[in-house]
């Protein structure tokens, strides 16, 4: 995959991948998302689409660690020597090929931020608000190099394995 592959075939692919999709048996996707995985492509949630478009590959630095021996997850956005990072913990249903997640934590440039729960609610992570959309990924491919899943929000993410990019 190269950021010369159309992004409506990358869109196309990974919807074939959802509509072959096996539940029977043992993924094995939990044995591959241990690592750090860097977002290459997504198409972002219906809302995203709506306010600023469509989005394609990812022309920013943003890697997901996955953890699943210690559940724990880490979504980042990397900007040269500042980082954004979200922390928490992770819970995986194999029937359902499904990552569900609770953002707990959030640092900048590695210093915890304290904030008020509407904060924490108003940005996606755990609070006394009940979620609309339980946070979750739906995977419909994972090996050692990539993994493709439809979040719950709708749209659609494809990481390759950080140390390949």
């Amino acid at each position: 995959l190269t950021k010369k592959t159309p992004p409506g075939e990358v869109f196309g692919a990974i919807q074939i991948l959802e509509k072959a999709r096996d539940a029977s048996g043992d993924s094995g996707f939990s044995n591959f998302l241990t690592g750090e995985w860097r977002l290459v492509y997504t198409t972002g949630t219906k809302k995203t689409e709506d306010e600023v478009g469509r989005i394609n590959y990812v022309p920013i630095t943003a890697v997901q660690r996955f953890d699943m021996a210690e559940r724990f997850i880490r979504n980042g956005v990397y900007l040269g020597p500042i980082s954004i990072e979200f922390e928490g913990t992770l819970h995986w249903i194999e029937e359902r090929r499904r990552l569900e997640f609770d953002f707990e934590e959030l640092k900048v440039c590695g210093i915890s931020l304290p904030l008020p729960d509407f904060v924490r609610s108003a940005i996606g992570m755990r609070s006394s608000t009940p979620y609309k959309k339980q946070p979750a990924f739906n995977f419909v491919a994972a090996d050692d190099r990539i993994a493709a899943a439809r979040g719950a929000g709708g749209g659609v993410a494809l990481w390759l394995r950080n140390e390949l990019v």
